[in-house]
């Protein structure tokens, strides 16, 4: 609940709540798996890296739309640009290893993106890609 009220404070622009919440939410216990939040606790902390990863989320809303309309290569730079800008936004790194994997069928760059994003939120779908992507390399290979 804490980290949810942290990334909402952090699309608000509430840099104070969301450097509360984060603060908060890396004493829980199913939090302390996630390495994103201590670095998301950094960026809350200063007000350039804080303003970056702003940013970032706008050029990510702007890369879904792009997505949305199957605008591949504009949606995956933006995606790209965003996880640049916040190093921290797993969703991107995901979004643009989802890319790089079905559109643009590049798995050496999708199976980056996907580590990237798997090492700083660990989800089910994402080792699900991690795996696929060994698969599809392998086949290459053969």
């Amino acid at each position: 609940r804490l980290r949810v009220l942290a990334d909402v404070s952090f699309l608000c622009g509430k840099m104070n709540d969301v450097n509360t919440y984060y603060k908060k939410a890396l004493n829980c216990k199913e939090n302390k798996k996630l390495p994103y939040l201590d670095a998301r606790l950094k960026m809350s902390s200063n007000e350039k890296l804080f303003a970056e990863g702003r940013q970032a989320q706008e050029y990510f809303e702007k890369a879904q739309t792009l997505e949305e309309n199957k605008e591949w290569e504009e949606a995956l730079s933006l995606y790209e640009k965003s996880f640049q800008c916040d190093p921290t936004h797993y969703i991107a790194a995901n979004n643009a290893g989802a890319i790089y994997l079905n559109q643009k069928k590049d798995f050496r760059q999708a199976l980056k993106y996907f580590r990237s994003s798997q090492e700083l939120c660990p989800l089910p779908m994402t080792a699900y890609n991690i795996g696929l992507c060994q698969e599809l390399l392998k086949k290459d290979q053969q």
